[in-house]
């Protein structure tokens, strides 16, 4: 992903007839229907044996309305969960504090389309202004003529990824930074900072900066960052970049520190 957008930059400066702008655009779209399919077929297998995704159930237990939850991922499984266990969320929090677990899908969402983009808008439900959500059946099944062409809205993380059009996401975003700022607790869970997600790193490292300054001035107690995982290398990572206190936890959420 991140190469077509590098070749879509480089055509502005010289246009070349081996791969145009209209190739890039039509290869980026099917290169992520071919994602989304994937990933709906992955999670209805996932779903149709319950025992593989038993740690979602043991993070989402561990939760309450007043956390935030940040992903990257695509996928439905885990607000299908929080339904099924009557954990009320809302993907757009206002910040007047309304009794719901704040689900921030800062990359979108396999169920989520523009508006402009489909044919009939019947049966689905405004995620916040410009994005609406499709109901499950039809995206696993994709019997929907209005969602045959329409391509879900999902963002690669890639180098040159950019949210300019979309209000909704700059919107959740810019609640995920308040959030990370003003947060006593942090876990990281799975997510391990790539390199060419660049705006993550950005938006993270300046929000738990400022938290820090933030608790330093009002002379707080220290924030409590914990990656929980089997891989260390993201522990390190964050001490190295952000925060020397980082701690690490190899569990899957069997006896983990993440409480209530």
């Amino acid at each position: 992903m991140s190469l077509l957008d590098m070749a879509e930059e480089f055509n502005e400066i010289l246009p070349t007839t081996m791969l145009r702008a209209d190739a890039i655009r039509s290869l980026r779209s099917k290169l992520l229907r071919t994602i989304a399919d994937l990933l709906i077929e992955a999670q209805r297998q996932a779903e149709a044996r319950h025992t593989k995704i038993g740690y979602v159930d043991r993070f989402i237990s561990r939760l309450s309305v007043r956390d935030t939850v940040m992903t990257f991922n695509w996928d439905l499984l885990f607000e299908r969960r929080l339904r099924q266990r009557g954990l009320p969320f809302d993907h757009c929090p206002n910040d007047s504090g309304s009794p719901a677990l704040a689900f921030l899908k800062l990359h979108g969402s396999l169920d989520w389309f523009r508006g402009a983009e489909l044919e009939s808008r019947t049966g689905f439900d405004v995620v916040h202004r410009q994005l609406y959500r499709a109901p499950w059946p039809k995206i696993s099944k994709r019997d929907a003529k209005f969602l045959t062409n329409a391509l879900p809205f999902i963002v690669p993380p890639t180098f040159f990824k950019t949210f300019r059009g979309c209000a909704d996401v700059e919107e959740i975003w810019a609640h995920a930074f308040r959030r990370l700022q003003q947060a006593d607790e942090i876990y990281v869970c799975g997510y391990r900072f790539p390199p060419e997600d660049l705006f993550a790193r950005f938006v993270f490292r300046r929000a738990i900066r400022s938290n820090l300054m933030r608790r330093e001035r009002k002379n707080a107690a220290p924030l409590k960052l914990v990656v929980i995982g089997p891989n260390p290398e993201v522990a390190r990572f964050l001490r190295r970049n952000i925060y020397g206190k980082v701690r690490h936890e190899n569990s899957r959420f069997e006896t983990s520190s993440l409480t209530k």
